[in-house]
């Protein structure tokens, strides 16, 4: 996925960097929707396999966006489509966080932007066995902005971003205890 100078693209690039020199692979999978402004993010599932997932994205611009809610699950080792699914809602420039549970891995997906250039405060999880689900909302909406999985605390953290379609930026910070039933926040 991404963008080049023809537009929003589809296809997958594998970069191999253990040789001398990277070998760079343009996959025979892709994406199940052509899309730019995507999230991807590796996961090991309760399987112990590990997927690449591709999640929301856009096309267009202004009043022509288009904004994706689906999510392609690619399998790693075998290099083929394991599936596709979606999210509650569609979204773009979200942040991503891996969160390490029992062996495998959560992925959260927090805030973005939606439909209408929207600011999300909304959070969903695709868990260790694939299944998407809603977690506590932020407590303010916002696109662009750091998130982190704070091991020490079994908490995640989100930090900065934008928090309207002005391009209003915040410099407030929020934690969530993990299994925590509301954000927190910090500054």
């Amino acid at each position: 996925g991404g963008r080049t100078a023809d537009g929003p693209q589809g296809s997958i690039v594998e970069i191999d960097l253990r040789g001398a020199e990277p070998v760079i692979t343009t996959l025979a999978i892709g994406l199940s929707e052509v899309r730019d402004n995507l999230q991807v993010a590796l996961q090991t599932r309760s399987n112990g396999k590990k997927y690449l997932l591709a999640i929301g994205g856009k096309t267009g611009s202004g009043a022509l966006t288009t904004v994706f809610d689906t999510v392609d699950v690619f399998d790693v080792e075998e290099k083929t489509v394991f599936s596709s699914t979606r999210l509650n809602v569609g979204r773009y420039q979200a942040a991503l966080v891996t969160v390490p549970v029992a062996g495998a891995e959560e992925v959260w997906i927090l805030g973005g932007y939606g439909e209408g250039l929207a600011c999300l405060d909304s959070v969903e999880c695709i868990g260790a066995n694939g299944a998407i689900t809603e977690k506590p909302a932020l407590s303010s909406p916002r696109a662009e902005f750091a998130a982190i999985w704070l091991a020490e605390s079994d908490s995640l953290l989100v930090a900065g971003g934008v928090i309207d379609d002005f391009g209003t930026a915040t410099p407030s910070v929020e934690q969530l205890p993990y299994g925590g039933s509301a954000w927190k926040e910090l500054s």
